[in-house]
């Protein structure tokens, strides 16, 4: 599905789904376990009541905000996901909590913004994992990340920012783990299909990503210099 505005999307039976340059608004996004694989691309997602995406199946989400979705953690939010997720050069603003991984489910964040929700990454249940590269997670209300159990891993692969890390994580000897105000601007059109945060000029996030595999292109398709800047936009 590409180029149109619709008020939800549902999958039960397709072997794959894909979304491309849309605007998903009032109903979000539902894939069964027979979706199989689902794909959302350059697409904002935003102002559903519970769930922007509700997923059973493997999900891969890319260059794409959901924004304004669920009200708090306990009541819906960006993406509940009960499989894999793949998350890159997205940004989640406003939502409930910006990614709720559940039980025995793994989700893998790169190049990602999450700001403004009630919670940043929520992990629910028994055993879920989170790998987290090259982000930010700052400024959610409630906190930026949980884990409710102690069997929920959430392991930092990448350097990273997380502004007030209340949750327990891991990170890779590689990975510097900041803190504090990363300086984000508004969402705004800031070009590019979808609205993005940009940093300010005092940014500590800014040039940060010496990788250069992880300095490709932002969320708005803009090229990467290296050092990159944390989190889904680059800075001119």
């Amino acid at each position: 599905m590409r180029g149109a505005i619709v008020e939800g999307i549902h999958s039960d039976r397709a072997t794959r789904l894909a979304v491309v340059e849309m605007i998903v608004a009032e109903n979000g996004i539902g894939i069964g376990l027979g979706g199989g694989k689902a794909t959302v691309t350059r697409t904002t997602i935003a102002d559903n009541s519970f769930l922007g995406i509700s997923s059973l199946a493997n999900l891969r989400v890319d260059a794409s905000t959901l924004r304004g979705n669920g009200t708090t953690s306990i009541y819906g939010g960006g993406i509940s996901m009960s499989r894999r997720a793949d998350i890159t050069n997205s940004t989640f603003v406003g939502n409930g909590a910006g990614v709720l991984v559940s039980s025995y489910s793994t989700a893998r964040v790169a190049s990602s913004t999450f700001s403004g929700n009630d919670i940043g990454v929520l992990l629910e249940g028994n055993s879920p994992k989170a790998r987290i590269r090259e982000s930010i997670i700052a400024g959610n209300t409630s906190a930026d990340c949980v884990t409710q159990l102690p069997s929920a891993k959430l392991y930092v692969a990448g350097t990273s920012l997380i502004g007030n890390p209340t949750c327990s994580y891991t990170a890779a000897r590689s990975a510097a783990v900041l803190t504090g105000d990363p300086l984000l601007e508004p969402l705004a059109d800031n070009g590019g299909p979808t609205p993005t945060q940009a940093l300010q000029p005092a940014s500590p996030a800014l040039g940060i990503v010496g990788r250069a595999g992880a300095c490709r292109v932002d969320q708005r398709g803009e090229p990467r210099s290296v050092p990159c800047d944390l989190g889904a936009f680059e800075a001119p």
